[in-house]
């Protein structure tokens, strides 16, 4: 179901006619959800449940704020996920610039899970089915199962 919510929240405009077909969903799941997210939680998880003892707990209060705020208060859904998106983005260059799984360096592990979960904070009132999943592999220490399993 949030695969489906994700897919009107980001690639439906909420002011013109949009194409939807089984193909462009296919698409915009592997690229986005299987590829991006998915993979990102995968990711980020594996080096925490590889290095770290125990859970990172809640150091940082989880709010939305900025630019993903002033999205939702006007009511800009795709501007929000957009900005979602960028952020999910953004973790991931960050991993590919610290390389944690050269240094293992549990400071920039801690920070990586915080990062995601705020990113899974952000998500919620999109995908929360998701949201919740990712805050539990936090809360657990564990990389969850495949979020969102490759289409073909």
């Amino acid at each position: 179901m949030d695969a489906l919510r994700y897919f009107v929240a980001r690639e439906f405009n909420q002011f013109e006619d949009t194409d939807i077909s089984r193909e462009k969903l296919k698409t915009a799941y592997n690229a986005n959800l299987a590829n991006g997210l998915g993979n990102l939680v995968a990711r980020v998880m594996k080096l925490a449940e590889s290095n770290l003892d125990v859970p990172i707990g809640q150091s940082r209060a989880l709010t939305i704020q900025g630019e993903l705020k002033e999205a939702l208060d006007r009511f800009e859904i795709q501007k929000a996920m957009n900005h979602i998106w960028q952020e999910i983005g953004d973790l991931d260059l960050l991993i590919q610039g610290k390389k944690p799984w050269k240094s293992k360096d549990k400071k920039i592990i801690k920070d990586l899970v915080e990062d995601l979960g705020q990113i899974a904070h952000n998500l919620k009132p999109f995908m929360p089915e998701t949201a919740e999943k990712i805050l539990k592999a936090i809360k657990e220490n564990k990389k969850p199962e495949n979020l969102f399993p490759r289409k073909d």
